[in-house]
């Protein structure tokens, strides 16, 4: 049931590398959201498709879906905190690029009051 170690701890080591290997998963997932997802609408979809698709893997490698709340509540954990990184660091890139405007050709300083009447 439990894994007990010589010294009598639950799966300490284990547990840590855990936490570990979770923390730089969430900072990979970070950083690729960030540079391939373009609007901060879209990160909650982005998140949850790696969550399920991590979810899937996990198990299928262990041939039975996970029963453990450690292991429940570092990936929700994660996720959560991806999700709200990402989409702050999002939000962030949107407002210091700002309002875009296409023009056909002319260039701004270029077109005359008399050009944009419609009369």
């Amino acid at each position: 049931m439990l894994d007990v170690g010589i010294n009598g701890r639950v799966g300490c080591p284990r547990a840590l590398t855990r936490l570990i290997a979770t923390h730089y998963y969430a900072r990979c997932s970070v950083y690729y959201l960030y540079h391939l997802v373009r609007r901060p609408r879209l990160i909650l979809d982005f998140t949850l498709t790696l969550l399920f698709n991590h979810l899937v893997l996990t198990t299928y490698y262990s041939a039975a879906i996970p029963t453990s709340l450690f292991f429940w509540i570092v990936l929700l954990g994660s996720s959560f905190l991806t999700l709200l990184f990402t989409e702050q660091m999002c939000v962030k890139r949107e407002m210091s690029e700002g309002l875009v405007i296409a023009t056909n050709s002319l260039e701004a300083g270029d077109v005359e009051m008399s050009a944009l009447r419609r009369d």
